[in-house]
């Protein structure tokens, strides 16, 4: 369990996350929705505690994040942000395993995790390419399973994964591929927390939904007590009709 009480950012003369109190459960997939400078990164980089200036208390397990050691987060909580910074000329499998450098697994098991997330993110055939001759979406997907291959273990405790806004670059069938993913390891017993901008995506794999606006947490539930149309107007200034899907057991937003 992941919980979040009276948590803030204020910077540069400006509140950029007003008091926030959250509780992500194991077992649930969180979307974090709100227009462009709602808070939505801000808050899911205070959840990995990485943002020095944040006011409010972080919880992990009911432990403190202060007491937590850095080999123990890096073990169970694990964030991709947006911008990824490598520019070394690392294979993919090299970059992959980067994840393993808070385990003091055998080289044979680490090599068993990595291979496995090769093949969970369809990034296999490029395990010997250069990661910066792939292209952009490629190499999203290869940091993809880097976070995820750091929180693969053989005992079961409960992990955090924070993604933010990781469908940017994928084609259609990797953003599918990536929410399955997600959702299966959250199902699994474990929290995963992501920002999205897409409602449909959203709509039909978030177990809850957190609707920010100007910093602010304006809703918080299942996904489809969340986003109906009176509430996506006053976020989004967007007219929308709310559909259910024919043949599947989910809803879907139609722009107007």
């Amino acid at each position: 369990m992941l919980q979040a009480t009276n948590v803030s950012v204020h910077r540069f003369n400006k509140t950029l996350l007003h008091p926030v109190s959250v509780t992500f459960n194991p077992g649930e997939l969180v979307v974090l929705l709100g227009p462009n400078g709602a808070g939505k990164s801000t808050l899911l980089h205070c959840l990995a505690g990485g943002v020095p200036d944040s006011a409010g208390d972080l919880y992990w397990q009911q432990q403190p994040y202060t007491q937590l050691s850095r080999q123990f987060k890096s073990q169970h909580i694990a964030l991709l942000g947006q911008q990824h910074q490598l520019q070394f000329a690392f294979t993919v499998e090299e970059v992959v395993a980067l994840g393993r450098l808070p385990w003091n697994t055998s080289s044979t098991e680490s090599f068993q995790w990595v291979k496995l997330a090769l093949q969970c993110f369809d990034i296999i055939h490029l395990q010997n390419r250069n990661y910066l001759s792939l292209s952009g979406g490629e190499q999203q997907r290869v940091q993809l399973a880097r976070v995820w291959v750091q929180l693969q273990a053989e005992k079961t405790d409960t992990r955090c994964l924070l993604l933010d806004e990781p469908l940017a670059a994928l084609d259609p069938k990797h953003q599918l591929q990536l929410m399955n993913e997600a959702r299966q390891f959250a199902h699994a017993g474990h929290v995963v927390v992501m920002v999205l901008h897409d409602m449909n995506m959203a709509m039909r794999f978030a177990d809850k939904v957190l609707l920010l606006n100007e910093g602010k947490a304006v809703a918080w539930g299942k996904p489809a007590d969340v986003l109906i149309p009176e509430q996506i107007a006053n976020v989004f200034s967007l007219d929308v009709t709310i559909m259910s899907h024919p043949d599947r057991d989910f809803s879907f937003v139609v722009i107007n």
